[in-house]
């Protein structure tokens, strides 16, 4: 009887950590733009200023700032872009080049007209 009760308990605590939130990351939050908005409308209807609304906050601020950057000079922006792909085309890059590289192709797909 205690296997049981224990099992069925195991199986619910799975459940329910299994439909948690990811981790809102700032590199995540900027590689998903409409996470931030969902977000950032979850933090006003709140009101809560917790840490985690100040990195959503942070991210919409910066991904605002980018998408300003493509609209105000879309060459220099496709320029940063082709500087990012060469220097991952190196053997010398690191993750943060490779969330650098998807967070402006995430702001060209949130930017593009179709």
């Amino acid at each position: 009887m205690i296997n049981r009760s224990c099992l069925i308990s195991l199986f619910f605590l799975c459940l329910l950590t299994s439909c948690k939130n990811p981790s809102l990351t700032y590199a995540y939050l900027m590689q998903h733009p409409k996470l931030i908005q969902k977000e950032m409308m979850h933090c006003q209807l709140t009101l809560v200023e917790n840490t985690e609304c100040v990195e959503i906050k942070r991210a919409a601020n910066d991904f605002d700032q980018l998408v300003l950057e493509r609209q105000n000079n879309p060459e220099q922006f496709g320029e940063q872009i082709l500087r990012a792909e060469e220097h991952l085309a190196d053997e010398s890059h690191s993750g943060s080049d490779v969330e650098h590289m998807k967070i402006l192709l995430a702001v060209v797909a949130a930017t593009s007209m179709e």
